[in-house]
C-alpha cells in the first residue's frame, strides 16, 4: 500500500465511529505483517468504559485479507479459551459498508500489556529465561485452567493473538518414513524416550505438534517460521536453553506421534521446569531468579517501550 494510500486509510479509521458517541479515538497500536491496529474507548449507557481494538488488512492483496478471514475464523473457534483474546459484537455497530473500509476488519478486546509475540519481540536478541517458556508451555496445556498455580505469582498469564496465518498442520495419513529417518532417528534417537504411559490419539497429538511449533517460534522470535524451519533450528545448539525443555519441544516436533511426549508427561515436566533450584549452577542461573524473572517481564509485558 503507497504511503499516501496508507495516510488515507488511517484518517478513515479515526472517522471509524465518528458517528457514534460511544466511540472515541484513542490511539494507534503496534501492527503486524498483515495488519494495522487501532485503540478505541466504548462508553456504555449505563455508564463505564471499556478499550477495545480495531484490526483491518493493511493491503488490498487477497493473500493479506484471507490472513485477516483466517484469523478471524481461528478466534471464534477458538473463543472459549482463557489465554486467547476475545472478538467482540458491538450492538448496532458499524457495517463494512458503512465505514469508508473497503477490506476485511475485526473488533478484538483490547490487551493493556500486548500479545505474547509481542513479548518476545520485546526482549530482542537476549534469551527468554526458561522458568518464562516453560511457564508459556504450561499454559498451552491448561489454556482453560481458572485455578492460579505457582508459576503465576511471578508470571502472569497473557493471552495469545495473531492468528492471521494459523491454520491445522497438515499431516499425511502415511507417515512420512524418510522423514522419520531424518528427524526421529538420526542424532536425536526420539524412539527412545517413548512412553507407554498416559491417553493419545490423533487429535492430542496434533496438539502436541503445534505446542512444539508454538514455542520453536517463540525461541526464534519468528512466529512465521515452517514447520520443516522450526525442527532444523531447533536441533541448533541453544546454550542458554534447558536441556531437558529443549528435548521435549523436538519430541513434541517428532514426526511420528509416537515419539511424541503424552500431555501427563508434558504436565509434570512443565511444573517441574519452574522450579529454580533446577538451575543452580547453571551458566545461566543468574537469569532465572524470581528477581530476574519478574524483571524481564515488567520491562517487556508491563512497561514496554514499542515507540
Amino acid at each position: 500500500m503507497a504511503s499516501q494510500e496508507h495516510e488515507e486509510l488511517e484518517e478513515r479509521l479515526r472517522r471509524f465511529f465518528s458517528d457514534d458517541p460511544r466511540f472515541l479515538f484513542v490511539k494507534d497500536l503496534p501492527s503486524g505483517a498483515t495488519g494495522h491496529t487501532v485503540c478505541y474507548q466504548q462508553r456504555f449507557t449505563g455508564g463505564g468504559t471499556r478499550r477495545i481494538v480495531l484490526k483491518y488488512t493493511n493491503d488490498d492483496d487477497d493473500i493479506v485479507i484471507r490472513a485477516i478471514e483466517n484469523e478471524r475464523k481461528w478466534l471464534y473457534v477458538l473463543r472459549t479459551a482463557q489465554h486467547v483474546v476475545n472478538l467482540l459484537y458491538i450492538f448496532r455497530g458499524p457495517l463494512p459498508d458503512g465505514t469508508g473500509i473497503e477490506n476485511a476488519f475485526m473488533i478484538l478486546e483490547y490487551l493493556e500489556n500486548g500479545s505474547l509475540a509481542q513479548f518476545a519481540e520485546r526482549t530482542g536478541r537476549e534469551a527468554i529465561p526458561n522458568r518464562i517458556l516453560w511457564s508459556i508451555f504450561l499454559c498451552f496445556l491448561f489454556a482453560r485452567m481458572t485455578e492460579d498455580p505457582v508459576e503465576h505469582a511471578v508470571i502472569p498469564m497473557s493471552k495469545l493473538i495473531d492468528f492471521d496465518n494459523s491454520g491445522l498442520v497438515e499431516v499425511d495419513e502415511d507417515e512420512d518414513l524418510e522423514a522419520i529417518q531424518l528427524f526421529d532417528n538420526g542424532i536425536l534417537q526420539l524412539g527412545r524416550f517413548r512412553t507407554r504411559r498416559g491417553q493419545r490419539n490423533r487429535g492430542t497429538d496434533m496438539n502436541v505438534l503445534d505446542m512444539g511449533l508454538t514455542m520453536a517460534r517463540m525461541i526464534a522470535k519468528e512466529r512465521a517460521l515452517e514447520l520443516d524451519d522450526c525442527r532444523a533450528f531447533m536441533q541448533y545448539a541453544h546454550p542458554m536453553l534447558d536441556q531437558e525443555l529443549h528435548l521435549l519441544i523436538l519430541r513434541c516436533l517428532a514426526v511420528d506421534p509416537r515419539n511424541r511426549p503424552t500431555l501427563e508427561e508434558l504436565l509434570l515436566k512443565c511444573i517441574n521446569g519452574f522450579d529454580p533450584r533446577r538451575y543452580d549452577g547453571k551458566p545461566y542461573e543468574d537469569r532465572e531468579t524470581d528477581w530476574f524473572v519478574r524483571m524481564v517481564v515488567q520491562h517487556c509485558m508491563f512497561d514496554p517501550d514499542d515507540n
